[in-house]
């Protein structure tokens, strides 16, 4: 996230600001907040998430939607730039709003140290009402490490799955398919060990 808030804005202000601005913005009834710039890991993992769902659910008929597109959070009048969503139904975009959709099945977000809190808490807690939500998929930017939340059709319990190492498969269980966190991490594993390797040497230091 990042630092730049504006406060009270309606909805038509915020998507003047959106457009004359050229940037990204969350929105949470009248609050704004600017979304900043990844790092170099954050961006290729996100890209590579999002390249292996739809490579796995081309034949599941579902559409894999980048940062690019937002969602439409009803209940708590909020608008959110997710790093990666599926839709396996047909997609239905708001209304109002040009660029946001409400019906995804599968969320995945790229979380830093910075981002955590707000990945796990608030923002994980909006998109839980969504009702065709079922995988929430969170994926660590300095490890092999993923989650996978999951709720089944009509429950409203999640389990959480823990996956890590570079054998780890996780399974996203609303569309059945495997996630390979070998094939996931592959673009970034040379820069994850070397970072691996300078926190030993501070530690030994």
């Amino acid at each position: 996230m990042g630092t730049r808030k504006l406060d009270n804005l309606t909805l038509e202000e915020y998507i003047a600001l959106e457009k004359e601005s050229g940037q990204r913005f969350e929105y949470h009834n009248g609050y704004v907040v600017a979304m900043a710039g990844g790092t170099l890991i954050h961006g290729r993992l996100c890209s590579r998430v999002n390249y292996l769902l739809q490579r796995d659910l081309n034949s599941k008929a579902c559409e894999v939607l980048n940062s690019e597109v937002k969602i439409f959070l009803s209940h708590s009048n909020s608008f959110v730039y997710p790093d990666g969503m599926a839709i396996c139904d047909e997609l239905q975009p708001t209304e109002d709003v040009e660029g946001a959709i409400i019906n995804p099945v599968i969320i995945v977000e790229v979380f830093s140290e910075s981002s955590e809190k707000y990945d796990r808490g608030q923002k994980f807690h909006k998109y839980r009402r969504l009702s065709s939500f079922q995988n929430y998929v969170l994926v660590a930017q300095d490890k092999m490490y993923v989650e996978v939340w999951y709720r089944p059709p009509g429950a409203d319990l999640w389990r959480i799955d823990i996956y890590e190492g570079e054998e780890a498969q996780a399974h996203l269980q609303s569309v059945d398919i495997q996630l390979s966190l070998s094939e996931l991490y592959s673009p970034v594993k040379e820069q994850l060990e070397l970072a691996a390797k300078k926190a030993a040497e501070v530690e030994k230091s």
